[in-house]
């Protein structure tokens, strides 16, 4: 399935790739008004992907998820004031919540067709991070609501992005990708795991060499 991308690139959400080199040149050439309504006009996009009703999940079933994510003893552990597996702040372990958040509605038999990422992806200021990443879910009024951890409650895209301009800046563009999209491959290591799938998710994360291996571990064995 394909949306429109207003920075100028189709985006099939059926694949994996994510430009991040593309969106991170495209804003540097671009004004802070103008990020701003583009990221607007992609909230437009998004909502123009057909609904799907398979399952009718309301704002309230998605504020459960959140909920339910938030108690897992792996998530507490990296949302702390000092992240627990990463007390350098090397990582920050957003693609692992967005991962682990990515199950827990599976879990819940939330249609695949109102599952997305999404990607904030830029200059982030006071920060040494390019990206971001939380899953979005769709409710039945039509509308994608944004799954972060870090906080207590859902968000709307619009509302999300708000947010972390006013935090971090105007100069990150918004890209929603398939949800089983897992890193930013910027390595060749996370060119192999660009995506998880079943194979992946059987892995014995204890035994690679990467010091981040043990909120993976943590987090398939609390979610069997």
């Amino acid at each position: 399935m394909f949306i429109s991308n207003v920075y100028g690139e189709q985006i099939d959400l059926d694949m994996m790739d994510l430009n991040m080199q593309f969106y991170k040149d495209f804003v540097s050439s671009k004004t802070d008004e103008q990020i701003i309504d583009l990221n607007y006009a992609m909230i437009d996009e998004m909502d123009k992907i057909p609904y799907s009703s398979l399952k009718e999940t309301t704002k309230e079933d998605i504020q459960a998820i959140l909920d339910s994510v938030r108690s897992k003893e792996f998530i507490q552990k990296s949302c702390g004031r000092v992240n627990e597996y990463d007390p350098n702040n090397q990582v920050g372990f957003c693609f692992g919540r967005a991962m682990a958040t990515h199950l827990e509605a599976l879990k819940n038999r939330i249609d695949k067709q109102s599952i997305l990422k999404l990607w904030l992806v830029g200059e982030f200021e006071n920060a040494h991070w390019n990206h971001h990443v939380a899953v979005i879910l769709r409710a039945n009024d039509r509308k994608w609501y944004v799954l972060d951890p870090l906080f207590s409650r859902i968000f709307t895209t619009s509302e999300y992005v708000s947010h972390f301009n006013r935090q971090y800046g105007y100069r990150l563009a918004m890209v929603p990708t398939n949800p089983k999209r897992f890193l930013s491959a910027k390595s060749k290591l996370e060119k192999s795991y660009a995506r998880y799938n079943k194979k992946n998710l059987s892995y014995d994360f204890s035994s690679m060499e990467i010091f981040w291996k043990e909120f993976f571990a943590d987090l398939l064995k609390e979610m069997r």
